[in-house]
């Protein structure tokens, strides 16, 4: 039974038939206007309106505690939490598989890392973007600086996946803030090697 005539059960003293009480009260033929964006958009009895606009607030409040069910302001909570900025343009949906791909995939990684140790002082390259090699005539290369003009093959045999790899040509380069960045966003089962090139 909808709540509205809930309400109308427990004021079983009044006519609710009244046009007085249907304005105050409850009016379960007056239709909900969509979408719903105030509380006076619930359309079915000023006192009703009050009632029913706090309890699916306490609902969605119940639901948004579960990121994939969060929505509105309760989203943009879940955003400030973990320090995500919101693109423009995303509905709700977009944004928690934003979110979600952001905090724990680990194919968000690389490009996150890569906005932390920016060109030309960093490279930052997955694993299959490092190349190896592993027969004698190659191990002795160390690793090759990568780009276009570069011939060599790198001699660090690297797992297929789950390495990102923060190269530079001078340590001093790298700061204690980049370090704790990309300790922050680092997905889980990931590893990030930084080293020096020649």
């Amino acid at each position: 039974m909808e709540r509205v005539n809930l309400l109308i059960d427990y004021l079983p003293q009044f006519n609710a038939t009244d046009p007085t009480f249907k304005e105050l009260f409850a009016d379960p033929l007056r239709p909900e206007f969509e979408p719903i964006t105030n509380i006076n958009d619930i359309n079915r009895g000023a006192i009703f309106n009050a009632i029913e606009w706090h309890l699916r607030y306490q609902e969605v409040a119940a639901d948004s505690s579960t990121l994939s069910k969060a929505q509105g302001y309760f989203l943009k909570d879940w955003a400030e939490l973990l320090g995500i900025v919101r693109p423009i343009g995303f509905s709700d949906e977009e944004f928690i598989g934003f979110i979600v791909g952001y905090v724990l995939s680990n194919q968000s990684t690389t490009p996150k890392i890569s906005e932390i140790f920016p060109p030309p002082d960093f490279y930052v390259l997955r694993s299959d973007e490092l190349g190896f090699a592993s027969d004698i005539s190659a191990v002795d290369l160390g690793i090759a600086r990568p780009g276009p003009g570069t011939k060599a093959v790198s001699s660090v045999v690297t797992p297929e996946r789950g390495i990102t790899f923060i190269l530079t040509s001078d340590s001093s380069n790298i700061s204690d803030l980049q370090l704790t960045k990309v300790n922050r966003i680092k997905a889980a089962g990931t590893i990030v090697y930084i080293g020096e090139i020649s």
